[in-house]
C-alpha cells in the first residue's frame, strides 16, 4: 500500500533504510495544433519498459548518489542519454510502500519545445536503447472532439508500471493539460 509524503517527510527516520527510486515526467508546452481536429498543446515523454508497462523515466538512487535529485540526472543519463538537472522545485509527489521497502519520488519538468523534440529523438539512438526503455512514447494529452474516450482516455488504460498512472494524472494537472476535475473524469472514464 502506498502512502503519499512529503519531500522532507521522505527523509524520515523510520524511511532511512528503505530503497529510493525517482522517475521523471518530462513535458513542454506546443503551439496549439490539431489532432483530427482537436486541439493539442502539451507534449509529455513516458517510457515503453523493458517488462512491457509504461512508465517514466528514471529508477533507483544509488548510495553514491549525492542526493535524490542528483541521482535522477544519472538515472536520465544513463536510459536516454539527456543531460538534465532536475531540482527540489521539480519535486511533485512521494510515496512509501513499506511492503517492497521503497520510496518513491516524482519530479515534473518543463522543457522548450525545441529541447523536448532534440530529446524524444536522441533517445532513440542512444546506446542503451531497447534495454532498460524500450522506446519513448508520447502521452495523447487530449480528448478526441469526435469520440471522447479516444486520446487520454484510452492511453490511461494502458498497463503502467506501479504508480505511474497516478504519477502521470498528477503531473499532467501540475502541468496545466487538464484541470484536476477533467482529470478525474478521464479516470473514471477510463475505467469503462
Amino acid at each position: 500500500m502506498l502512502k503519499e509524503l512529503s519531500y522532507s517527510e521522505s527523509f524520515a527516520p523510520e524511511y532511512s533504510s528503505l530503497t529510493r527510486a525517482a522517475h521523471l515526467m518530462l513535458h513542454s508546452r506546443l503551439p496549439e495544433r490539431q489532432v483530427f481536429g482537436t486541439p493539442s498543446q502539451h507534449a509529455v515523454l513516458m517510457g515503453l519498459r523493458f517488462d512491457g508497462c509504461l512508465g517514466f523515466i528514471g529508477g533507483l538512487i544509488d548510495a553514491d548518489d549525492a542526493s535524490v535529485e542528483a541521482g535522477l540526472a544519472r538515472e536520465i543519463r544513463e536510459e536516454i542519454g539527456a543531460e538534465l538537472a532536475p531540482t527540489k522545485e521539480h519535486f511533485l509527489c512521494a510515496h512509501v510502500n513499506l511492503d517492497s521497502g521503497i520510496v518513491l519520488y516524482f519530479y515534473t519538468m518543463s522543457v522548450p519545445q525545441e529541447l523536448f523534440c532534440s530529446i524524444e529523438k536522441a533517445a532513440a539512438a542512444w546506446h542503451d536503447h531497447g534495454h532498460e526503455t524500450l522506446g519513448c512514447v508520447r502521452v495523447p494529452c487530449y480528448r478526441l472532439a469526435s469520440n471522447p474516450m479516444l486520446g487520454i482516455v484510452a492511453f490511461m488504460r494502458h498497463n503502467f508500471v506501479g504508480n505511474a498512472r497516478q504519477q502521470l494524472a498528477a503531473g499532467l494537472v501540475r502541468a496545466e493539460a487538464f484541470t484536476a476535475e477533467e482529470m478525474r473524469q478521464i479516470l473514471l472514464d477510463a475505467e469503462h
